[in-house]
């Protein structure tokens, strides 16, 4: 899909073998704000980020919260397997209880519904600084894609 790109992707585990001319891999955790940061110095802001890691919330979470903003403006932040926040394997919780942990769909939608308070123009609403970055949030099937403004 992307035969001119440079590819750069985060492991837990050495995964240098699969290094080409193209292809750079780091070794490190999803979440580790201090790990992401050098990784975005060294390599400058993507275009394109696409999430398929641990599909633990808490992780998926935290990176989106360090990664989104270091995205080029009118970026792609792209979140696989949000199935994962309706197993319990991984955190999630099989249904819509509200009194479950915070999964990846949870906190998409909370963003969501900051945007739509943001168009209505609530005066006693003080939004992210996220929020202010989005353009839009599309949940498909077992993927979240958000546009950055």
């Amino acid at each position: 899909y992307f035969p001119n790109a440079l590819v750069y992707g985060v492991d837990m585990y050495d995964k240098s073998a699969n290094d080409t001319l193209r292809i750079k891999t780091f070794k490190g955790s999803q979440d580790d704000a201090e790990f992401l940061n050098d990784l975005i110095s060294r390599i400058g802001n993507p275009d394109i980020i696409i999430d398929d890691a641990s599909h633990r919330s808490p992780e998926t979470v935290n990176s989106f919260k360090i990664l989104f903003p270091h995205l080029k403006q009118g970026g792609i932040y792209v979140i696989e397997d949000t199935f994962c926040s309706y197993w319990t394997h991984y955190g999630g919780s099989p249904g819509l209880n509200t009194n479950a942990p915070v999964t990846i769909m949870h906190y998409m939608a909370l963003l969501s519904h900051q945007m739509q308070r943001l168009d209505l123009a609530i005066q006693q609403y003080k939004s992210s600084e996220l929020v202010e970055m989005i353009d839009n949030i599309s949940f498909y099937r077992s993927l979240i894609k958000v546009e950055k403004k």
